[in-house]
């Protein structure tokens, strides 16, 4: 279930297949810099998607299989999705 708010900030993220066996085989990271809106998000992955998958390949050489896709999404859709995935997510301050 994906949840939404017209308050959420946007993140890129990646949906990814790693190597180790003592995580779940994938999960959903997200890149750093919030955007206030998802259409913002989605101009700037238009822009830049492959050096985003240059750098996230590069960065985790020795855990990353696949970059499986890539989208924008709130950090609340990001958690809910991991969960879905079988992720332990650590609970965010303040909730």
């Amino acid at each position: 279930m994906l949840l939404s708010s017209s308050l959420a900030k946007y993140y890129i993220v990646a949906l990814i297949t790693v190597t180790p066996p003592t995580m779940p085989e994938q999960g959903w990271i997200q890149l750093l810099h919030p955007f206030e809106d998802r259409a913002s998000c989605k101009k700037d992955l238009e822009a830049n998607e492959y050096l985003y998958f240059v750098n996230l390949m590069q960065t985790l050489k020795n855990v990353i299989l696949r970059v499986e896709m890539m989208d924008c999404m709130s950090g609340s859709n990001i958690e809910e999705l991991n969960k879905e995935l079988g992720h332990n997510m650590p609970k965010r301050l303040g909730v």
